[in-house]
């Protein structure tokens, strides 16, 4: 697998990245100089990496290895940004979208741990809905649509930031799919939803495009295979197109049936607290982390399909194609 490598030459080179890394944003709490050696030292460990110091590695390994370096060399230069500090060590290294990016992602790591959050979700008044519509309606996006750029400017460095983000990402999905089967789907739809529309909308985001909710499609099913969970050989779910419903079977742990007429939820961000001005400053691609509203979707058809678009959905809920900006308030000929 390797030519002529020194795996455990690597593996000292990189310790002091991964200490900065485990540190992560509290690293600022060091003295100003102790963040410049720092900073200083992980720069003479990439350079003899990148100089085959310990031998060439497969492309896997050295995307491992330089994606922690510059993300524990970004970690340090954020704090001299919050700080407001000047370092010669990084002058305009970093862009807006990489430091803003960042600085999101950091703060899903005082996520509770799996059991914590579901006993938080499953409280009312956890502010837990505040966070997931936050979460899935505006920070998924963003950070999504960061990390699958093409021709990033820095490879690595959003290398190592989509890895952290999708295990975080998975782990909300996990405890979503515990929560859908022990309460039926019918919990997922009123605990996050301000309108069927918006459940049917986040629902259709979390499966990653598959799912719609329009057309009866398996809901749960669609969720737990983006999450990595397989389901039982007994499907709790069944659906009645004609009459737009979606039932939980007898024999799962919930026996609802959920035909529309949902409750409003509001309540406090919890735990992650992404803080408007963070969305509001960022930068990435460009432009604010929550885009602009669009145009009255009453005038809005789907542009392959021309079914009409209702209420705030993103997607047609006939075909699912992404919704485009047309306000002609005619159906496409």
């Amino acid at each position: 697998m390797f030519n002529k490598v020194n795996l455990n030459g690597a593996k000292d080179l990189i310790s002091t990245a991964e200490k900065v890394l485990n540190s992560g944003s509290s690293i600022s709490r060091r003295s100003y100089d102790e963040r410049v050696r720092l900073m200083q030292e992980i720069h003479e460990q990439y350079s003899r990496f990148q100089d085959g110091e310990c031998g060439s590695f497969n492309s896997t390994f050295n995307t491992l290895f330089r994606s922690k370096f510059e993300a524990a060399l970004l970690t340090i230069a954020v704090s001299f940004n919050k700080a407001n500090e000047e370092c010669s060590e990084v002058p305009g290294q970093y862009t807006d979208d990489e430091i803003s990016l960042y600085e999101i992602i950091e703060r899903y790591r005082v996520l509770p741990s799996k059991k914590e959050l579901i006993n938080l979700l499953s409280s009312p008044d956890s502010g837990g809905a505040a966070f997931l519509q936050l979460h899935y309606q505006h920070i998924d996006d963003l950070v999504e649509e960061f990390c699958n750029q093409k021709n990033p400017v820095n490879p690595y460095l959003v290398s190592y930031m989509k890895k952290e983000w999708e295990k975080y990402d998975k782990k909300l999905q996990e405890v979503i799919v515990e929560l859908i089967q022990d309460n039926g789907l019918k919990w997922f739809i009123t605990f996050i939803a301000n309108d069927m529309k918006t459940a049917e909308q986040i629902i259709y985001n979390i499966s990653g495009g598959i799912v719609n909710p329009g057309n009866g499609v398996q809901v749960i099913d669609s969720i737990m295979n983006r999450a990595g969970i397989t389901t039982a050989a007994t499907d709790p779910v069944t659906k009645d197109t004609d009459r737009g419903e979606v039932r939980i079977n007898p024999g799962s742990r919930s026996d609802i049936k959920y035909s529309g007429g949902i409750e409003n939820t509001e309540s406090e961000v919890f735990g992650v607290h992404i803080e408007d001005s963070i969305l509001n400053r960022s930068h990435v691609n460009g432009g604010p982390a929550i885009k602009d509203e669009q145009p009255a979707l009453s005038e809005v058809y789907c542009p392959a399909c021309g079914t009409q678009i209702q209420d705030n959905a993103q997607f047609c809920t006939n075909c699912g194609k992404k919704r485009q900006n047309q306000t002609s308030g005619k159906k496409p000929e």
